[in-house]
């Protein structure tokens, strides 16, 4: 049983801070721009709240005054709603998952959940991408990725943490016959595209501006991959 600790400043909460809806944030660059949190104490924050957590390694993520947590319980993959200065319940939704590494790791999801809009996209240890309701928890879609591309666990399960781009979930699923990087409508989970023949690596995507171009970057198993988020049109590949 992991034990997480929520650390979180009494005066923070009760203001206006800056959500971390994703993976590193909100420009997926480990940066905080919110408002000034001040000095902290030599002892440390102080601890608003607390709570025992399940398996895995996936990161929290805050919106709209929300903390949602993905870990596992038994053979159980949880995703958690709490109020962030009470660390109360609002909901919880979940499914069935067997994922077992083959190495006794851990078998808790790995990737961090995104938030975009009132929806919330996770992407399991086993391969399950869902999108849920951000005020609910009610699944709205989902797609195994596993059964659907064939992609293979890997050493240590899937662990890309969901990229979404102007409508689109961007994933390195790791699928052969060119389905190694895969967008999702984000709406539908239908398939838009697909791209290379890459084996999945543990490495989370991100996506800029350059020279007033969007370019989506994905680190997979074999190298460096520069693609098109619009289209899935590949710009270079660098081993």
């Amino acid at each position: 049983m992991r034990f997480v600790w929520m650390l979180l400043l009494l005066t923070w909460t009760r203001a206006q801070g800056e959500d971390w809806p994703q993976f590193l944030g909100p420009t997926r660059n480990g940066i905080y721009a919110g408002v000034e949190l001040g000095a902290l104490p030599k002892s440390g924050p102080a601890t608003a709240w607390k709570i025992d957590v399940g398996h895995g390694f996936s990161g929290a993520v805050v919106a709209r005054g929300r903390v949602i947590l993905f870990h596992r319980r038994d053979n159980r993959a949880l995703v958690e709603s709490l109020d962030a200065g009470t660390g109360k319940r609002v909901w919880v939704a979940e499914y069935p998952t067997d994922y077992r590494d083959d190495f006794g790791f851990d078998d808790g999801p790995r990737a961090t959940p995104a938030i975009a809009g009132e929806r919330i996209y996770t992407f399991g240890a086993e391969g399950v991408l869902q999108s849920l309701d951000f005020s609910t928890g009610k699944r709205i879609w989902s797609v195994d990725t596993k059964q659907k591309f064939g992609a293979d666990k890997g050493f240590f399960g899937a662990a890309c943490s969901p990229l979404v781009e102007d409508g689109r979930v961007l994933l390195n699923v790791g699928g052969p016959h060119g389905a190694g990087i895969v967008a999702f409508d984000a709406a539908t989970g239908r398939v838009l595209w697909t791209a290379t023949n890459d084996e999945a690596g543990y490495s989370a995507p991100v996506a800029t501006t350059i020279g007033g171009a969007r370019h989506a970057l994905f680190l997979t198993r074999s190298g460096l991959v520069d693609i098109d988020p619009a289209t899935g049109k590949i710009r270079f590949q660098f081993p």
